[in-house]
């Protein structure tokens, strides 16, 4: 008898391939997340180092915002009334 030419066996390349692909896409994936988290931090540190565009309180005496919110002395109503009549 002749032996034929018979295909061999693909072995463990498909188990390989599969191993190499998934670690690939985790590698891919926490590179994005560390770049992402580098952003953030960068962003933090930025912003606890500079002092100006901050929102300042003051300390002043001026009105209270009582004053602001109240409606007992509204000017702007007063004159619009005036104006379309």
């Amino acid at each position: 008898p002749h032996d034929g030419n018979k295909p061999q066996p693909l072995g463990n390349f498909g188990l390989i391939f599969i191993f190499t692909t998934s670690t690939l896409c985790l590698l891919y994936l926490l590179w994005r997340r560390a770049s992402a988290l580098r952003a953030v931090v960068s962003h933090q540190l930025q912003t606890w180092t500079r002092t100006e565009g901050q929102i300042r309180l003051s300390e002043d005496d001026g009105p209270s915002a009582v004053e602001f919110l109240t409606d007992a002395d509204d000017e702007d109503v007063e004159t619009l009334d005036d104006g379309m009549i």
